[in-house]
């Protein structure tokens, strides 16, 4: 619940942050958020091992993409490349208690959260990779490579080759 917490402050704070860049409220409390989000505190009595970091650490590493933009376009493509029975019900959970989806049904409130996210995210982010700056894919096979080895243990498993079609599916 704390997860989601940090992330309706984002969603709320936000917007208002981007009109009007000197309002202090708006960003004291996304540095606030930001400050819990990254210092550990949600991994406290359990592992958090979001595979998507580690693929977007490679992005940034090879290409000018900062680190919030490239997980902004990465982070619905995984979502939906690793939706399936184990982890619709998180997926559900966040796109109820997040976005307030009141679809019943668990797979198309994964989805509709998902499409959430991502609208929100296109109001001020890129929505591919190309859009964010990279000009070709010539680094993606070794980029999954270089991946591989933070993938172990994660929420889902990932091959290189699945690495390779979320890059090429954010392209």
């Amino acid at each position: 619940r704390m997860e989601e917490a940090l992330m309706k402050t984002c969603i709320h704070y936000g917007p208002i942050a981007m009109r009007d860049p000197e309002n202090y409220e708006a960003r004291a409390n996304l540095m606030w958020t930001s400050t819990w989000a990254i210092n550990d505190m949600l991994k406290c009595g359990r592992p958090v091992t979001w595979s998507v970091h580690a693929i977007e650490h490679q992005l940034s590493a090879y290409y000018e993409v900062t680190h919030g933009v490239g997980l902004a376009v990465l982070t619905p493509h995984w979502m939906r490349k690793v939706l399936s029975e184990q982890t619709v019900d998180d997926f559900a959970m966040f796109a109820r208690n997040v976005w307030h989806v009141e679809e019943e049904d668990s797979y198309k409130a994964a989805e509709e959260g998902i499409r959430e996210l991502e609208a929100f995210f296109r109001v001020e982010l890129p929505e591919t990779l190309r859009e964010a700056g990279v000009k070709d894919q010539r680094y993606f096979q070794n980029m999954a490579e270089k991946a591989m080895p933070f993938l172990k243990d994660t929420y889902v498993a990932l091959t290189k080759d699945d690495v390779i079609d979320l890059y090429e599916k954010s392209f």
